[in-house]
Order: C-alpha cells, then structure tokens, then sequence
C-alpha cells in the first residue's frame, strides 16, 4: 500500500493519505521520495531516507495520534 504526504518530512500533527491495498506500506513524500514504513500498534516506524533536496533524515518511529481507513495523524516522535 502507498500513502500519500504532503510534506518533505514528517512531524507531530502531520497527515498520512493511505490508499486501499494491502501489502507492505511505502510513504510517498511531496518531493516524490519513497520509503518503507510500518504500523506497529498505535505507532509508525519509518526508515531511513534522503529527501530531494539532499536532507537525512533518520530511522523514526511516531505515534498514531487519529487514525482512520483514510487518514492518519501523527502524534509525538517516539524514542527508537
């Protein structure tokens, strides 16, 4: 399943569009980098990516603050 965000990077309060579709979860970034991603309970473990612009941005695991079959929104970043 890919996921839709409309923003480079991921932040407290950030939304996640999720497509119908099983199988694994990619996020697809505005600046159309992918990356694997996983729903651990009421958390979202992401890995490591580069955005467009050249940024790292590490491995991160968030809260699930709302979740919907549609839409998700983030909550605080978790220690790893």
């Amino acid at each position: 399943m890919t996921a839709r965000v409309e923003h480079t990077h991921l932040f407290p309060g950030a939304f996640i569009h999720l497509s119908s579709g099983g199988g694994p979860l990619t996020l697809r970034f505005s600046d159309g980098v992918e990356v694997a991603a996983e729903f651990l309970g009421d958390s979202l473990a992401v890995e490591a990516y580069t955005t467009a612009a050249g940024a790292a941005i590490p491995a991160k695991v968030w809260a699930v603050k709302d979740r919907t079959p549609q839409l998700v929104r983030l909550g605080a970043r978790l220690p790893a």
